[in-house]
């Protein structure tokens, strides 16, 4: 969920929360058994809340067909946030690009790719292993790393 304020027609602070769904996907959790790993033990991730800076650098018309217009606006984005954890919350950074296409002066489809610098608790201890007793949240050591991150939603301006 994006809430913004756009201060002038060129730039705009949006707060971008996003709740993490819980699980595994079903292929590697398989490929995880047959090694004998429990990444259900590993700290949960929740949440994330970054703080945007949106600048429109390009606002344009693109064609689909002759009768279709799209108005489009495309941007680069940075920013700074936190990701929460079930054991901790971690800082971190990102900067990506935007596109927006409008189908009304107040309706759009909106597509975010973003590359995210941040601090996350690292899986990877003895302690997934299920022949190890299960570890305590703090024994996951917190690490540096790269994530990219798509956003995909619909804008309305008010």
């Amino acid at each position: 969920m994006n809430i913004g304020y756009h201060w002038n027609e060129d730039s705009a602070f949006v707060l971008n929360y996003a709740h993490w769904m819980g699980g595994l996907n079903s292929t590697y959790a398989s490929a995880y058994q047959s090694q004998d790993l429990d990444f259900t033990r590993a700290p949960k991730l929740n949440y994330s809340l970054y703080g945007h800076y949106e600048w429109q650098i390009f606002y344009g018309k693109i064609s689909f067909t002759k009768q279709s217009v799209i108005n489009l606006a495309t941007y680069p984005i940075f920013g700074a946030g936190m990701t929460s954890y079930s054991s901790k919350n971690c800082p971190g950074v990102d900067a990506g690009i935007g596109q927006k296409f409008y189908f009304s002066n107040t309706v759009s489809l909106r597509a975010d790719v973003k590359l995210q610098y941040s601090q996350a608790p690292s899986p990877f201890i003895s302690g997934v292993k299920t022949s190890n007793p299960v570890p305590s949240a703090g024994d996951f050591p917190s690490k540096w790393g790269f994530n990219t991150i798509l956003d995909v939603g619909v804008s309305v301006l008010l």
